[in-house]
C-alpha cells in the first residue's frame, strides 16, 4: 500500500465523486448493521471517513484506522468539528502491526484492491475481531477492462469466499449491489459486499 500516494490526496479526498459513492455504500451497509447501539467499529482503511464517521451514531465505540498519517490528520479534525466524542482516529497498518483494538463489527471498504497481501489482511481483520464478530468487505467485482499497476482489478465472488474461508470466517455471502459509470480507475464497474463471522 502506498502511503505517499494517500498523503497527496488526503485534503482533497472528499470530491462529489468520492461523497457519491460513499453514500451509496453507506446505504447497503446500514441495511446490515441493526442492533449495533452497545457495539464497536472498526472502519479500516477510513480514508477521511466517509463511511466510519456516518456511522458513529450507531454505535458505542468507532475506530477509524487508515495507514496514511494525513488521512488520520483529516479523520481527528473532522471528529473535533463534529464533536464526534465516541469516534477515534489510528494510524494502523495490520500487515505490519498487529492492533490491540478488538472490535464487535469491522468494514473495509474499497481498501482491499490497494493491497497485495489479500489473504494476509484479512486474516488480519480475523484476528482483530472478538469472538462472534462480523467482517463487512466493500470491494470492486472483477473487471477484466480494468489495468492499473497499482491496483487489483477486482475480486471474484469466489476468490473472496476462499479467502475469506481459509481466514477462518464462517457463514460468508457475497453479493453485487450497485453499478456505476467510471467509478473504478475511470471504467464502469459493479460493487459488491461480502459479509462473514467469526
Amino acid at each position: 500500500m502506498n502511503e505517499g500516494i494517500f498523503n497527496e490526496i488526503a485534503k482533497r479526498y472528499d470530491n462529489e465523486d468520492h461523497r457519491h459513492l460513499a453514500g451509496v455504500i453507506l446505504n447497503e451497509l446500514k441495511q446490515h448493521l441493526v442492533d449495533t447501539e452497545d457495539k464497536v467499529l472498526l472502519d479500516y482503511g477510513a480514508g477521511s471517513g466517509l463511511i466510519g464517521l456516518e456511522l458513529a451514531d450507531q454505535f458505542n465505540k468507532v475506530h477509524l484506522a487508515d495507514v496514511s498519517s494525513e488521512m488520520v490528520e483529516v479523520l481527528d479534525k473532522k471528529i473535533t468539528l463534529g464533536n464526534t466524542g465516541n469516534a477515534e482516529a489510528h494510524e494502523m497498518n495490520l500487515l505490519e502491526k498487529d492492533t490491540l483494538i478488538k472490535a464487535d463489527i469491522i468494514i473495509m471498504s474499497l481498501v482491499l484492491l490497494h493491497v497485495k497481501e489479500h489473504q494476509k489482511l484479512i486474516q488480519k481483520l480475523y484476528d482483530a475481531l472478538s469472538d462472534g464478530g462480523k467482517l463487512y468487505i466493500v470491494d470492486f467485482d472483477k473487471n477484466p477492462e480494468v489495468t492499473h499497476p497499482k491496483v487489483t482489478n477486482g475480486f471474484t465472488h469466489e476468490n473472496l469466499k476462499e479467502m475469506m474461508s481459509n481466514a477462518g470466517f464462517e457463514n460468508i455471502q457475497v453479493k453485487n449491489f450497485y453499478e456505476g459509470k467510471e467509478i473504478f480507475v475511470k471504467t464502469d464497474a459493479t460493487v459488491l459486499i461480502a459479509s462473514g463471522d467469526k
